[in-house]
């Protein structure tokens, strides 16, 4: 790498999720209660009775300029974090604090790690995979996430090396007892998940895909060779 990467993260932050919801409440008010009456009334939709139609184009209305916000919010509206990748270091920069520099060439921990989302939202679909990466040097901690499709994910060529984090909620099945061995073995990648919960930082899949591509070519113990095989 000659030249530093910068990607953004939490790209959907508290502010424009509020705004998004914001928009999308006024949006159907508005659509409910006075565009849609008044085209109803401009097209002469007698046959139709006037609530189906007003339902219909008001949730069309609030979502549809919801994601106009979103969109719009999303190029100009930034969280003020920001990753930093050069030849010597891995950086999460803010506008109000120190950042968190860890460098390349110093003894690294690292822990990478996925499980499949269970319960899907607007952005998230169920089935997708949440990966995880925490890199650890001295005090200093780079903890980023994503979510993307499965597919996607299990094209990386490094992908053998994140470790699926089992529920220990999960009741092994018939012939997958060896699950509760797996479970147990899992503590420290399970603490690391709360870490993640509680202060990770998300990343856009295509960004997180070059982070683990400069890792790769930084960290020369990672991924290990069974994993690379």
């Amino acid at each position: 790498m000659t030249e530093k990467l910068i990607f953004p993260l939490d790209r959907y932050h508290l502010g424009i999720r509020m705004a998004v919801l914001l928009t999308m409440f006024i949006g159907a008010f508005l659509g409910l209660f006075l565009i849609m009456p008044f085209v109803t009334d401009a097209l002469g939709l007698t046959q139709v009775p006037d609530i189906c139609v007003s339902l219909i184009g008001a949730i069309v209305i609030g979502v549809g300029g919801s994601w106009l916000v979103e969109q719009g919010l999303l190029n100009i509206w930034r969280s003020g974090k920001w990753l930093v990748l050069d030849d010597n270091h891995v950086e999460i920069r803010t506008r109000r604090s120190q950042p968190i520099s860890i460098n390349w060439a110093g003894h690294i921990n690292v822990q990478t790690w996925y499980f499949v989302v269970t319960r899907g939202r607007a952005l998230v679909p169920r089935g997708w995979y949440c990966l995880a990466c925490r890199l650890a040097q001295d005090e200093q901690i780079v903890l980023l996430y994503t979510f993307t499709k499965p597919d996607e994910a299990q094209k990386l060529s490094q992908w053998p090396a994140f470790e699926q984090l089992i529920s220990s909620k999960r009741a092994p099945k018939l012939g997958e007892e060896q699950l509760l061995t797996k479970v147990a073995e899992q503590s420290q990648l399970r603490i690391a998940e709360k870490e993640r919960w509680e202060n990770g930082v998300e990343m856009a899949s295509k960004d997180f895909f070059e982070l683990v591509k400069e890792m790769d070519a930084h960290l020369p113990n990672w991924p290990e060779p069974q994993a690379k095989s």
